[in-house]
């Protein structure tokens, strides 16, 4: 989550509980079709650990994230797309060349500015408008400088 550039989730598989969770922290995920994600910790009594509390809702919302957590339902791929859980679902012979292909475009995109836009973001999210604005000013300036 922390590291500097973006980093795509490929998931090829089911992802349940920490597998879901640390998935959750990479920018991208992109999964096959019929694949099946859960937050299934409360199945076992637990509760979700490894910051799944904490990302979970920043991506499919409050209201979904408590769903899921509090039942620990499988879902399936394209449930998963909807919700904004994943940001793409390919056929499973499709996905590698599919998921490369998004990873290309990264790397050819302008680096710096990237790097820069990943780091306000997550810095901001969830903060006041006036300090997330002082970031992209930072950010701008140095995307200028490269």
């Amino acid at each position: 989550e922390e590291m500097e550039k973006p980093v795509i989730a490929a998931i090829n598989g089911f992802a349940l509980g920490g597998g879901l969770a640390l998935a959750l922290a990479f920018d991208l995920r992109i999964a096959v079709e019929g694949t099946k994600k859960c937050v299934q910790y409360i199945k076992v009594g637990i509760m979700p650990d490894l910051g799944g509390t904490q990302r979970l809702p920043k991506l499919v919302g409050l209201a979904k994230a408590k769903e899921m957590i509090f039942f620990g339902e499988m879902i399936d791929a394209k449930e998963a797309e909807r919700i904004g859980l994943v940001n793409h679902i390919f056929s499973r012979d499709d996905f590698k060349s599919e998921t490369t292909a998004i990873a290309q475009r990264l790397a050819a995109g302008p680096s710096a500015a990237i790097c820069l836009a990943k780091k306000a973001i997550n810095e901001g999210y969830g903060r006041e408008s006036r300090s997330v604005l002082d970031l992209e000013v930072q950010g701008q300036h140095l995307c200028r400088q490269t």
